[in-house]
C-alpha cells in the first residue's frame, strides 16, 4: 500500500471539506452545478497551502461522467460498476 493516498486523506480531511465534496486521496468530486459560497474559500485555502488545483482536469459535469471507476448518469440518479447498476 502506498503511503501517499493515506497522508492525502489525512491532510485534507484537516481542511473542513464541503459536505458537497467527494474525496479519494487526490481525486476529488465537487457535486453541484455552480461554484457554492462553501467551496471557493476552501480550494482557496487548499491552494494557500499549497495544494495545486489542476484546472485542466477541473469543471462541471451536465449528465455522465466516471469518478474512480463508477459511472455516474445523472439525468437517471445511476451509478454503474462493473455491470452492477445502483439506482
Amino acid at each position: 500500500m502506498s503511503v501517499s493516498p493515506l497522508l492525502a486523506t489525512l491532510a485534507l480531511d484537516k481542511t473542513n471539506i464541503p459536505d458537497d465534496v467527494t474525496m479519494y486521496a487526490d481525486d476529488g468530486l465537487y457535486i453541484g452545478d455552480h461554484w457554492d459560497d462553501e467551496f471557493v474559500p476552501w480550494v482557496s485555502r487548499l491552494e494557500d497551502m499549497g495544494v495545486q488545483i489542476e484546472f485542466t482536469k477541473s469543471g462541471f459535469v451536465k449528465d455522465n461522467f466516471k469518478f474512480l471507476g463508477v459511472e455516474f448518469n445523472m439525468e437517471s440518479r445511476t451509478l454503474k460498476y462493473n455491470e452492477s447498476i445502483i439506482s
